[in-house]
C-alpha cells in the first residue's frame, strides 16, 4: 500500500518520491516517525513497498556491498556495473532477507520477498521484485507499490519534464486514485558523480 517513484534528469540527477501512508493492522497512519518509504544508504537511494520491517532493516541493518573501481569481467560474464547490481548486489540483498527471515523459498527458482525494492545508483534504477532479481527501469523513469499504475502513467506522460516534478505528480496521482496511497510526499536525490 505505497506509491514510490523514480526517475533521472537530463544532467543525471537521480530523484526519487513516495508517499508517507502506513498500514498497521486495520488502521492506517500517514508520517509515522521513522517509517520513512524512501532512503540514502551510501552512494545509493532505496525505496521499499511493503512490509515495514523490511524497509526498516534494510535502512538500518543491510550493508551495501563492496563495489571494485576497477573490475574486469571474465570472458563472457556481465560486465562492470551491470555484474555488481545484477550479481553481487542480488545476492547480497537475497542473502541478508534470508538471514532476517524475510524470504520465502519456493517462489519459484529463487524465493520470495515481501516487498518490492526500488535501487536507484549513479548508472541506473531497478526494481527488485518477488526473488529479488533487479529489473533495468525505463528511461522516463519507474514506479512500484500499489499505486504504481497510475504513477507509470504519469512518469510516461510527463517524460519531457525535470524528473523532480515527475516524481512529485507521479505519487500525487497515486495518492489521488489508490486508497492505499496518501499523506506527506517525500523526495530525496542523489547527484551524478
Amino acid at each position: 500500500m505505497t506509491c514510490i517513484a523514480a526517475a533521472r534528469d537530463d544532467d543525471g540527477r537521480l530523484w526519487m518520491a513516495s508517499d508517507s501512508l502506513v498500514r498497521m493492522g486495520n488502521h492506517q497512519e500517514t508520517g509515522v516517525e521513522g517509517l520513512t518509504k524512501v532512503f540514502r544508504k551510501e552512494d545509493f537511494l532505496i525505496g521499499v513497498a511493503g512490509r515495514t520491517n523490511v524497509k526498516n532493516l534494510l535502512r538500518h541493518r543491510f550493508s551495501i556491498p563492496l563495489r571494485r573501481r576497477r573490475f574486469r569481467a571474465p570472458f563472457g560474464k556481465i560486465p562492470g556495473n551491470d555484474h555488481y547490481i545484477y550479481v553481487t548486489f542480488s545476492d547480497a540483498l537475497r542473502t541478508f532477507l534470508k538471514k532476517q527471515g524475510e524470504f520465502a523459498e519456493g517462489g519459484g527458482m529463487t524465493g520470495n520477498s515481501p516487498a518490492q525494492i526500488l535501487v536507484g545508483t549513479r548508472w541506473g534504477i531497478f526494481q527488485f521484485f518477488g526473488g529479488v532479481t533487479p529489473l533495468s527501469a525505463p528511461k522516463e523513469g519507474v514506479a512500484i507499490g500499489s499505486g504504481s499504475q497510475y504513477a507509470a502513467g504519469v512518469l510516461w506522460a510527463l517524460s519531457k519534464t525535470p524528473a523532480k516534478e515527475r516524481v512529485v505528480r507521479a505519487v500525487e496521482a497515486a495518492c489521488r486514485y489508490d486508497k492505499g496511497c496518501g499523506g506527506k510526499i517525500t523526495t530525496i536525490s542523489l547527484d551524478p558523480e
